[in-house]
């Protein structure tokens, strides 16, 4: 990231150059020989400060998540809990471009959305929908005065006889 990619908005600036659903993008350097029209933009969400350390997430399907202290010198790089990389703390680099605006504030900590509130759904009886029960489960007429344990044998309701 070089002094060119600081942007300023509503007065403040950062290094990130997109901001949406909680992750910000960071545009990498465009390389030559690839031919891409553009710089890829990697995205982040950050997560807070945790336990004396910076700790943003890696938006990916890897559950990475990048941590440092301030002042940092070493990123760690944590998956499942395990350290797997250790990289120089760069702050022309697109992670610690990310960390940079991390430690000054430029960063909003992620929120999970609240999970979906699944409605309940009562049943509604048959005779106030219209609906029917199909053949053969429509109740049986009992007797008059006769319940249903009236009419199980001793065996059905447990006594011995």
């Amino acid at each position: 990231m070089t002094d060119a990619n600081v942007v300023v908005a509503n007065g403040v600036s950062h290094n990130w150059t997109v901001h949406e659903d909680g992750a910000y993008g960071y545009a990498g350097k465009r390389e030559p020989d690839a031919g891409a029209a553009a710089a890829p933009v990697a995205t982040f969400r950050y997560l807070g400060l945790i336990d004396g350390e910076y700790q943003i997430g890696v938006d990916d399907a890897s559950g990475t998540i990048a941590s440092c202290a301030n002042p940092c010198t070493t990123i760690r790089y944590i998956q499942e809990g395990q350290t797997i990389q250790r990289v120089a703390y760069d702050p022309q680099s697109v992670i610690g471009a990310a960390f940079a605006d991390a430690f000054n504030g430029r960063l909003e900590v992620y929120q999970l959305p609240p999970p979906e509130m699944e409605q309940a759904t009562l049943a509604t009886p048959a005779s106030d929908s219209g609906l029917q029960p199909p053949p053969g489960d429509e109740p049986v007429p009992m007797p008059q005065g006769s319940s249903p344990a009236a009419t199980a044998s001793s065996s059905d309701r447990g006594t011995d006889r």
